[in-house]
């Protein structure tokens, strides 16, 4: 047996056993369409049951599997009713039609999920201001999520449970809300924009995560604080789904633009970073952290390399072309330039009128890390990134391969340029991967001052050598 026409929704339950579906269905004796929900073992695909309710002819209808998926809550023009799993039997009417108009459902349940605990069914209509809670067991109502905008697209587009059940994350154009799933009450603002798009919400399995995306752009916030964490705008087309891997690290993301990306969310603190500053003819200067901690030659070849968290994302985009590194270390470095880059007690950032990223020693390589990362370091800041600006006209041995200072130096003496002065009298920032002599960035520099006219450069690496900077 299958639905005669559409089929419009679907859900697995929690423990993998049954599949859910909602369609529509001609009924000759009446006339008219209305929509039946079945059951299906999800192991050999077999139909099992139908789950009738004389009383829903046509309208909304969405369901739910309770968390140990032994009961699915089915709301309608009718009410919320429950069933059971296994025999398909209709077990009770949680919430009649009458309770529902009160609280203003008039055209019905049109979403409804369970709490984690099983404890609480929490229901919103389409175009409506509220989330409604209800007691799962009696369909007593507990407590209303809402009220705090209101007039024309202030209306929710839906909600979610926090993987502990404690919080209900709501959502409606341009704002995110977080809510005491127990009291009712708001306990943070995410986004609170006047006019913004539509958002989709996803948690990460501990929790500690919330996700928002839309179009082209997905943000990660912190649950507890709700500070900004990241974001990924990697996509060239809309983005249309994301999920966390189970262990929480990892983000897929599918787009129009045909490809799903995977992202390794960063597992480092920003407080975990140690700045140094670095010292040249530039005005002011920083590295991020050090690169790595240790590195110890093993038998054979090679080494047994340990990095700083920072320093495994550097290499890993350096190395492994790893290009979902890119996000995490230019959320990192544009921080550090927003919260604690500043001159004489003064933020940096006010002053910016471009960031350059260092000229690429290898031109045919494949992408250019440092440009990429400064590209986005640029974006996060909302500065200018000048790629062309500055130009390598010299073929240069690698520095690591000089056996000191004075040889580096005589090396890249006239190895870059500058082809124009409009940033004359400006202030610029200039970024590197890694700070180990200085070398290149007091050449770059002096080639700022003196053919770029360029009042002040400042430097910001994303990492240094354990030497570099001492």
């Amino acid at each position: 047996e299958e639905h005669a026409y559409d089929v419009q929704s679907f859900a697995v339950s929690p423990d993998g056993s049954t599949i859910i579906t909602q369609g529509l269905q001609y009924i000759e004796n009446d006339g008219h369409f209305g929509r039946f929900t079945r059951l299906w073992d999800a192991t050999t695909g077999k139909y099992k049951t139908t789950l009738v309710d004389d009383r829903n002819r046509g309208g909304p209808i969405s369901f739910a599997y309770s968390p140990d998926s032994k009961t699915i809550a089915i709301g309608g023009n009718w009410g919320i009713s429950l069933w059971d799993v296994v025999t398909g039997e209709h077990k009770v009417v949680l919430v009649d039609e009458a309770t529902l108009v009160d609280h203003g459902y008039i055209v019905g349940v049109e979403n409804l999920a369970y709490s984690p605990d099983d404890e609480t069914i929490a229901t919103w209509k389409d175009y409506g201001q509220e989330v409604h809670l209800w007691d799962g067991a009696t369909g007593a109502h507990k407590t209303t999520l809402g009220h705090i905008d209101s007039g024309f697209g202030c209306h929710l587009e839906g909600f979610i449970y926090s993987p502990d059940g404690s919080t209900i994350a709501t959502k409606s154009p341009g704002k995110v809300y977080l809510w005491n799933a127990i009291t009712g009450e708001c306990k943070a603002t995410l986004i609170d924009e006047p006019i913004g798009p539509s958002l989709n919400l996803a948690y990460s399995a501990d929790g500690s995560t919330i996700t928002t995306w839309s179009d082209k752009v997905v943000n990660l916030w912190d649950t507890i604080t709700a500070e900004h964490k990241m974001t990924i705008t990697r996509h060239i087309d809309d983005i249309s789904g994301l999920a966390y891997s189970p262990n929480g690290k990892t983000i897929a993301t599918g787009s129009k633009d045909g490809t799903v990306l995977l992202w390794e969310i960063p597992f480092y603190k920003y407080s975990d970073m140690n700045p140094r500053e670095i010292h040249g003819n530039w005005r002011a200067g920083w590295a991020l952290d050090v690169h790595t901690l240790s590195s110890r030659p093993l038998p054979g070849s090679g080494y047994d390399t340990e990095r700083t968290e920072l320093g495994e994302l550097v290499f890993q985009l350096k190395y492994r072309h790893d290009r979902t590194k890119i996000q995490p270390i230019a959320e990192a470095a544009a921080k550090f330039v927003k919260e604690k880059f500043a001159v004489d007690g003064h933020l940096v950032l006010p002053y910016l009128k471009a960031v350059l990223p260092i000229p690429p020693s290898d031109k045919n390589r494949d992408f250019q890390p440092v440009t990429e990362v400064a590209e986005e370091i640029g974006r996060l800041l909302s500065v200018p990134v000048r790629t062309n600006y500055l130009t390598k006209v010299k073929q240069t041995t690698p520095l690591k391969n000089l056996p000191d200072v004075a040889s580096k130096r005589e090396q890249l003496r006239g190895a870059f340029v500058v082809r124009s002065q409009n940033l004359k009298n400006q202030c610029v920032l200039l970024v590197d991967d890694l700070y180990d002599s200085g070398t290149t960035l007091t050449e770059v520099t002096k080639v700022l001052y003196e053919q770029g006219g360029v009042q002040h450069v400042l430097v910001l690496t994303l990492t240094r050598t354990r030497t570099g900077g001492n």
